[in-house]
């Protein structure tokens, strides 16, 4: 029969041990969230960045169809000049024309960039949902804790703090 102070003794260490575990397992939730926050916070990065690049590549291409057709729209003046129908309404119908191509080049660009920029908007969110979804952060029971530390006293291993006073 044990005495009342060895209740108290195994109640004290139960006590001792359930603090510890409970540290621990506070100090790993806490590490578990930052780990989480760093990789969301990552991912924000990253479709920042691949947007911005996006936006950097139709900034480009824009002044390359308009570089070109400035420049083909010149050529095309100068040859009608050269054939003598610079005065003609001629010239006028070709200006109107080439407005019109370097639109049309422009329209396209802008729905070629917006389908880059859904398909990649769908893959990063994705990826960020995913990451999301797979989070589990499942710590161990409570009950299993308790029914181990209750298997070792019973087995007289020393258990939370007295194991280490020992």
């Amino acid at each position: 029969m044990k005495s009342g102070m060895d209740n108290g003794m195994a109640g004290q260490a139960a006590s001792n041990m359930y603090a510890e575990f409970q540290t621990a397992r506070d100090q790993a939730n806490a590490a578990n969230e930052g780990r989480y926050n760093d990789i969301l916070g990552r991912m924000d990065q990253l479709y920042g960045r691949s947007m911005g690049g996006l936006d950097s590549l139709s900034s480009q291409g824009r002044d390359d169809i308009d570089r070109r057709f400035r420049e083909s729209g010149a050529a095309g003046q100068q040859s009608l000049v050269n054939r003598g129908l610079g005065n003609s309404t001629i010239t006028e119908n070709f200006r109107q024309g080439n407005t019109e191509a370097a639109s049309a080049e422009q329209r396209r660009l802008a729905d070629q960039i917006a389908m880059r920029r859904i398909g990649l908007d769908v893959d990063l969110s994705g990826q960020r949902m995913g990451v999301m979804e797979r989070r589990t952060d499942e710590a161990p029971d409570l009950n299993m804790m308790a029914q181990l530390a209750m298997q070792a006293g019973a087995a007289g291993v020393p258990v939370g703090a007295s194991a280490k006073a020992g």
